[in-house]
């Protein structure tokens, strides 16, 4: 059976509504693509999938710590699943063929398990850094319900970054070769500067600095207890 052609669609769609572009690439490039995407979610459902059910039978692997890497083993799952399938059927149409309200559903999704993935390797990097660096302190810090609240904020905190753009912060629009969706970082407005800026210095850098900031204390205590 014949795929339909995206590319009328998508043509189409832009002239009415001026949402949808076109971008002319050769059709082995969407297949190429398709490929590997459905490689990297196939594994990407499969691994977190195996985590979430190693931690749901092992009843010795429930520890507060353990917490973070359910709840980013969670993130990943649901990032894979409701992101590659979509991505792959469409890179087979050769273009977004689930609408404007598809692709704001799809991005907001992307954008929710994305961040969340970000912002819980910080809570994680945050967590050991203090049992490592400051082991009596940990000694109250390493409760259920600590890392429960923490995660809980995880979760708020990139739902927050996540709604702005649904809210009129930013929109969400399809991307790169048409056959995906994320916020409108291409249109220069000040609603889409300033959420860019915020976005990646809030979501990307300072996590990330923090981060190395963690790791890095971490390696030098180490180091130094070693000696």
């Amino acid at each position: 059976m014949m795929l339909p052609n995206a590319t009328e669609f998508s043509i189409g769609m832009d002239v009415e509504h001026g949402f949808y572009r076109h971008v002319d690439v050769p059709d082995h490039v969407h297949y190429i693509v398709a490929f590997f995407v459905l490689v990297i979610g196939t594994v990407g459902v499969t691994g977190n999938a195996l985590v979430m059910y190693a931690f749901s039978c092992d009843k010795k692997l429930r520890t507060p710590p353990n917490f973070f890497i359910m709840n980013l083993a969670i993130s990943d799952f649901l990032m894979a699943i409701t992101q590659s399938p979509i991505f792959f059927v469409n890179s087979l149409y050769k273009g977004w063929i689930f609408g404007e309200a598809g692709c704001k559903i799809y991005a907001f999704c992307g954008a929710l398990f994305g961040i969340t993935s970000m912002i819980n390797l910080l809570a994680i990097s945050i967590d050991r850094y203090i049992v490592i660096t400051k082991p009596l302190q940990s000694i109250g810090w390493t409760s259920a319900k600590r890392t429960c609240l923490i995660i809980a904020l995880v979760w708020v905190y990139s739902l927050a970054w996540s709604l702005a753009p649904l809210l009129g912060w930013s929109s969400y629009i399809p991307e790169g070769l048409m056959t995906s969706c994320t916020w409108d970082y291409v249109t220069s407005t000040p609603a889409n500067k300033s959420y860019t800026l915020m976005l990646c210095c809030f979501v990307f850098f300072i996590p990330l600095g923090t981060i190395s900031y963690c790791y890095l204390c971490m390696f030098l205590a180490i180091r130094h207890a070693s000696r």
